[in-house]
This record gives C-alpha cells, structure tokens and sequence, in this order.
C-alpha cells in the first residue's frame, strides 16, 4: 500500500505481489520481486512532464538482490555483485558499469554509492560538495547516502560522513568512543585535549595543539577556522556561502556565487544583489563587446508588449518563461544570465507573434546547482537590431523529494 502524491502514478501498486523490498524516488516507485525481477511506476504523468529520464526501465533486470533510488534515477544490485542503473545521468550517477564485488548501493540525490565487500566503498556522480570523496575510506560495513551527503558505519562503531554539512548533518565526529582516534588522519586528534570528550575543546584561532580537531572527518591539519567557531572550514561550516572563493565577511554578495565580484555602479553591493548595478552592468557588458551578438544594445523601447516574464525553479534547472500580446517587427530573443552576464541562448529564439497577437516562450536553463540563486534578462531584439531588456526575474533550483518544492 502507498499513501502520498500520485500526481505522476508513483503510488500505482496495487496489483503488485511477491515484493521483497521496496524504494522511492521523486516522482516513481520501485520494488523488487523474490524472483529477482524488478517493477517500477510513476514519472509518466509528472505536471512537469520532464522528469521521466527512464527510471522506470528496470523491466529487463534480473538476479537482483538490492535495489535502491533517490530522485529520478534507479539502481540494483545483482547476485554476482555488479551492478545496474537507468534513468538521470547529467551528473554520471548511472557511471557502475565497472564497478565489482559490490555488498550494497545507497543513492544520493545526484550520486551512487557503493560498499565493497572488502570494507572499501566506491562512488560516482555529483561531487559539488565532496559527498562521493570516499575513496579513503576502510572498515565500512554500511552506508547510507541523502541529498548531497554520504555516511558510512566502520567495524568499530564509528561513522564517517562527506558532502555539504548544512545543518550540520555530518557532525558524527563525537560518534567515537576511541579518545585517541583521528580519524582523517591529520595529525590532531579527535579528543586532542585528552579530556575524554570529543569536540568539546575544538581548536580556534590558530591552534593545533592540546585541542580537538575541529574538523575530525575530513583532514585539516592547518585547523583554520576562519570566523573562530570551533568548526573548521574544511567541515563545511564554510565562511564562504555561496562557495565562490570570497569570504561572506569580504563578498559583495555574500549568497550569490560571483567570483568576479561586479559593482557596475560602485556602491559595495554585487550587482547580482543589486538591482540597478545588475542592468546597468548588463549594458556596459554589451558595449564593451560583442559577446556573441551582433546586436546594437540601447535603453529605447522595441515594438513588442510583454504581458508575463517568470523564472521558475526545478531540481537541477531553471525555466524562464514569457508571453506577448503583440510583436511588431520582432527578430526575437536572448536570454542571459548574471554570471559574468552572458548570454546562456546558443541561438536567438525566433519571435512568433505579430501585430495583433503574441505567444508563449520557455527556456531551459540546465547548468545550474541547486540552492544557489541564478538571475535572469530577457533581450529582445527588432528588425534594425535594436534590442531591450525585461527583468530580471530569479530562482533558487532546488531539490524535489515526492512533492515539488
């Protein structure tokens, strides 16, 4: 039985029988027969209508003994210890075809992991957040990955975790009963102090010496700790946000990556936080260069009636739509984002309304991370290559687990 969204068919299993065990995905449903044998449904009427990449595929499968799924991708463990998966692979989360001697799978949002039986662990996929940074790791004997993060229990009661540490997720470095411990191997211990408490004296301002490391999981011998907390920069606690090399303390736009750090107008605040910064720099972009376009930029209306200008975000991507009342003499349209301010539309999208008519545009913007904020300008242009810019419009893509977020 199955309770919760069935908007695209995901709780369909009514007539299913002889199921062993059983997974869920965003937007489907997988089970796994006693025969080996594998059903799956869903994606097939998602409102989206673009999330199914195949995950429901598995009807050819065989010899299976574990199943597992995250998001809009599908994995199964056979017999022999190989290992096979459908569906997304933007990021290589379906990349196990060489993988061997394989104990168990877990699935991250967009990566695949897997325990060997000799207590090493491979991965692949997305490593934005170095949460397939596994490679080191022994003694495992079981692992668990969500979102953007990865876990594994060793022989001897402890944990390890990788990925993105927001809220503090992979804080397991106190999971340790072993006060001499250190873990990543860095050289300062995991009770550094020998108080018999883990982390209860992390090192500060410097010190690596008669204090626990303030990062026990991932190697920081250095112990820096930018903003003083006690958690180490290296352990995701990172003074960097938005992860675009500038400390929040000196980036102009501390939750927007801008590594070039644009001020169009001077005023301390990135233009991707700025709004007036952001358009006049998209102008001084243009004149500056051609940047792919032949247009001529100017701050003159074109003949066209704009009646909606959205971004809207999804898992992994961004949709930015619009529509027309009229068009007159309209070539067509650019789209560009505030990264640098380029132009993301390989070609001019043709306009399709006219004088006494608009039209419906989307496009798509596929190279995105999820939570961070992308804007947006829609560029017109007329038959005398005059060109005007509407918004910006932005959106954070973000993850969907069951329901759209």
């Amino acid at each position: 039985m199955s309770v919760g969204s069935n908007e695209a068919g995901q709780r369909n299993v009514g007539s299913w029988t002889d199921i062993t065990a059983i997974a869920g995905g965003a937007y489907h449903s997988v089970g796994l027969k006693s025969d080996g044998t594998v059903v799956a449904v869903g994606a097939v009427e998602d409102p989206m209508s673009t999330y199914d990449f195949g995950q429901l595929n598995v009807g050819s499968w065989s010899d299976i003994i574990a199943i597992a799924t995250h998001g809009i991708h599908t994995a199964g463990l056979k017999s022999d210890g190989t290992v096979v998966a459908v569906g997304y692979n933007y990021n290589g989360q379906r990349n196990v075809e060489s993988w061997s001697d394989i104990a168990q799978i877990a699935m991250g949002h967009r990566h695949t992991v897997g325990l060997k039986s000799d207590g090493t662990v491979v991965a692949t996929g997305d490593n934005y957040y170095g949460q397939s940074d596994v490679e080191s790791w022994t003694d495992i004997v079981y692992i668990a990955a969500n979102g953007d993060h990865t876990l594994g229990l060793k022989n001897d009661g402890t944990v390890v975790a990788v990925g993105s540490n927001s809220g503090g997720k992979c804080n397991v470095g106190s999971w340790d009963f072993d006060n001499n411990a250190d873990d990543d191997s860095d050289g300062i211990g995991d009770d550094g102090d020998g108080s018999g408490i883990i982390f209860d004296n992390p090192c500060t301002g410097g010190d690596t010496v008669s204090c626990d490391d303030n990062c026990p999981n991932v190697s920081n011998p250095d112990q820096a700790d930018h903003d003083n907390d006690g958690i180490g920069d290296a352990c995701g606690d990172n003074p960097d946000i938005d992860n675009d090399g500038l400390y929040n303390d000196v980036d102009n736009c501390p939750e927007d990556y801008n590594p070039n750090q644009h001020d169009a107008d001077g005023n301390g605040e990135g233009d991707l936080c700025d709004y007036y910064g952001f358009v006049q720099g998209m102008h001084q972009k243009l004149e500056d260069c051609s940047c792919g376009s032949t247009t001529t930029t100017t701050v003159n209306p074109t003949l066209i009636e704009l009646s909606a200008l959205e971004a809207k975000p999804h898992n992994a991507k961004v949709s930015v739509s619009w529509s027309t009342d009229s068009e007159i003499d309209n070539v067509g349209f650019n789209i560009w984002r505030a990264e640098g301010f380029r132009r993301i539309s390989d070609d001019m999208i043709p306009g399709e309304g006219g004088s006494t008519f608009g039209a419906a545009y989307e496009f798509i913007d596929n190279m995105v991370f999820n939570g961070k904020r992308y804007w947006y300008l829609l560029e017109d242009v007329d038959t005398e290559g005059i060109s005007m810019f509407y918004g910006p419009v932005k959106a954070v893509p973000r993850k969907i687990y069951g329901v759209f977020e």
